[in-house]
């Protein structure tokens, strides 16, 4: 059945209406519209969220309007940061009442590796203002594996005493879960980069694909380059000060690392989140003492 749209246009709008409770809302929109993203030569379907601002004076959002600019953005867009710049500055005008929106795509990405049908979890997110005021915000995650130092050390210790042989020491290992976020102003960090200072830090990579020749280099790699969750956070953060130097002190990052423990019934778990700046300082402290 189709609804009459002299119906439609004889109805009262509902969502103009004036509310019971004036009160302002920070964020209304729909979250989890699935729509095709462009990633380099990739057309992936990404998990949309998409919000507004609400005044006191008004019930309700236009969800509809909303949905409209998403889904037409994302046929015009070439990557998913022009599809989060294009949708808010199309939500602005869209949506008069609003102040202030954002939009985040969330999208799994296929990493450059020959045979190695590996990938990354990157959001991205864009928000504007009528002021002009922007935060643009990357977020990825990827798995690694980390290497117990400490574990390392008594086995070394160990065998130390039974045996003058022992080249490569034993330890426990673990998937571990990376996450690098960074907010900026003025533009989007690049995803790729962000996630190879993810992987970089880790003891090791973890791969899809491998044979055995593979994996011993995997396990060999992982056992020679052993990390607590914690050097790994701090590798990520003095990685990406060290290749994104340009990036001003207020940009926003955050670092954590969940390492999901194979001898333990608990997991790990360390993070830091700071100003540039503020990192900045601490680094060169750091050298200075």
């Amino acid at each position: 059945m189709k609804f009459p749209t002299s119906l439609i246009e004889r109805a009262r709008d509902i969502h103009s209406d004036r509310p019971r409770h004036c009160f302002n809302l920070d964020k209304v929109g729909g979250i989890g519209l699935k729509v095709p993203i462009k990633v380099d030569e990739f057309v992936l379907l990404g998990n949309v969220n998409v919000y507004a601002n609400l005044p006191g004076s008004r019930r309700g959002i236009d969800l509809s309007r909303q949905n409209y600019v998403i889904y037409k953005t994302a046929t015009s867009a070439g990557s998913p940061e022009e599809f989060v710049l294009l949708s808010t500055k199309e939500l602005l005008e869209a949506i008069p009442y609003s102040d202030f929106v954002e939009v985040s795509v969330e999208v799994d990405i296929p990493k450059n590796e020959t045979n190695a049908f590996g990938s990354y979890k990157t959001i991205i997110s864009s928000s504007l203002s009528r002021r002009g005021e922007r935060r643009n915000r990357t977020r990825v995650e990827l798995i690694g594996t980390t290497a117990c130092p400490c574990t390392q050390e008594l086995i070394r210790t160990y065998l130390a005493d039974i045996s003058e042989n022992a080249s490569i020491i034993a330890t426990h290992t673990q998937r571990s879960i990376g996450t690098l976020d960074v907010t900026l102003k003025e533009d989007h960090i690049n995803h790729r980069e962000m996630a190879e200072i993810v992987e970089e830090s880790m003891s090791s990579p973890t791969r899809t694909l491998t044979k055995r020749p593979e994996e011993v280099s995997l396990v060999i790699d992982s056992i020679c380059n052993p990390k607590f969750a914690e050097d790994v956070v701090r590798d990520m953060l003095f990685l990406l000060l060290e290749r994104f130097s340009w990036i001003p002190d207020d940009a926003y990052v955050f670092s954590s690392v969940r390492s999901l423990e194979s001898i333990h019934k608990h997991d790990i778990y360390a993070e830091r989140s700071a100003f540039v700046a503020d990192l900045r300082r601490e680094l060169e402290r750091d050298k200075s003492s």
